[in-house]
């Protein structure tokens, strides 16, 4: 067996999980304020709660959620194209369309037009609204015009990403003629809906692994739940291999323990995002955009009493302080497809603090 490059600190991940665990059940901070995007009065107006068209607004809503926009908007902008034009969520309606470039280009329109610019191109093969028509129109093909079908009576999380990853001809085309296989679809894609379905109890999973984006692999290594090797760079193919241990990682957490995958995964999900991004050793200044050769420096900033003041009211309270020791900025991910620790996480000294704290 071939030896892994990272070492995982199981003790120090069942500390951090159980205090983020704890801090979600007592509603203590960050959760007291965060919020998951999948709360009935971020979905349109029009849908039916409960059911396949549920199921099938949140598959659409997974075309964004490979990172680059807050969720929250995605959901939002799709509530309005749905309450705009809900066929366009019907996969026989998908299906059955005589001209699939001109509905790439309505749908793109209609995207833009509701604020939801992010993958709207109708011309790139990996847009979203390509994924959108590829993927309905398998559904309705092979899977009933029910996405939530390609889970039935999987006995493995291996037979649910052979369903659902994307899969290519030897020609790197993709395969629209396969049962399995959906557009633009990676492992996080596929824990998200999942958890999405799950959470909002349109099925029963008993276990999963938690969706793994950035924000979840910014605590992994900022705690050193996992510790990088030392040939790490941080591009793809690290990340992704990382992506793999993490999920792991987490599975094995909630079937030790017994607590619920979709309970850590709120824990896990809502802190990044609302806590991290504001410590002065994740912020950064981007200059124009070149792939890996955009520039990215940090915020020349001294611990001030400004500076303090967001310490205390963020990273202060964190649940996971006391183990977090990396700064992980998120530009490098966002801008260079780069998981990069920029040095150790900072504190105020004494004597920068406001009055009264």
């Amino acid at each position: 067996m071939k030896k892994s490059r990272f070492k995982v600190n199981r003790r120090r991940a069942n500390q951090v999980f159980g205090a983020l665990l704890e801090a979600l059940d007592r509603n203590q901070f960050p959760y007291n304020f965060a919020e998951v995007p999948h709360l009935d009065s971020n979905f349109p107006n029009n849908v039916e709660f409960g059911g396949v068209e549920e199921a099938i607004f949140l598959f659409v809503v997974c075309f964004w959620m490979r990172g680059g926009i807050k969720s929250i908007a995605a959901f939002k902008a799709l509530a309005k194209v749905h309450e705009e034009r809900k066929e366009l969520f019907c996969p026989a309606f998908i299906a059955d369309h005589p001209e699939p470039n001109s509905l790439a280009s309505d749908i793109s329109d209609l995207l833009r037009a509701c604020g939801l610019s992010y993958r709207s191109s109708a011309t790139s093969p990996t847009s979203a609204p390509r994924e959108w028509i590829e993927d309905l129109t398998k559904l309705h093909r092979f899977w009933q015009s029910d996405p939530r079908n390609l889970l039935l009576d999987a006995t493995s999380i291996e037979e649910v990403y052979d369903r659902m990853l994307i899969r290519r001809t030897a020609s790197g085309k993709f395969d629209a003629n396969n049962c399995n296989g959906l557009l633009g679809f990676r492992e996080k894609m596929v824990s998200m809906i999942v958890f999405f379905w799950a959470d909002r109890g349109l099925l029963e999973q008993a276990s999963f692994p938690v969706p793994v984006d950035f924000h979840v692999l910014r605590l992994a290594v900022a705690c050193e739940l996992v510790v990088l090797p030392e040939d790490w760079d941080g591009y793809e193919s690290d990340w992704k291999q990382l992506a793999d241990v993490v999920r792991t990682l987490t599975q094995s957490y909630c079937t030790k323990t017994g607590q619920s995958w979709l309970r850590l995964c709120d824990a896990l999900w809502l802190l990044s995002g609302n806590v991290c991004h504001r410590h002065p050793d994740n912020t950064s200044i981007v200059g124009k955009y070149e792939a890996r050769r955009t520039k990215i420096d940090p915020i020349n900033f001294s611990w001030n009493s400004r500076w303090s003041q967001i310490y205390l009211n963020t990273c202060a309270r964190c649940p996971a302080e006391r183990w977090c020791v990396h700064a992980v900025p998120s530009a490098y991910y966002y801008r260079r497809g780069q998981l990069h620790i920029r040095g150790p996480r900072t504190k105020p000294p004494s004597g920068t603090f406001l009055p009264g704290f």
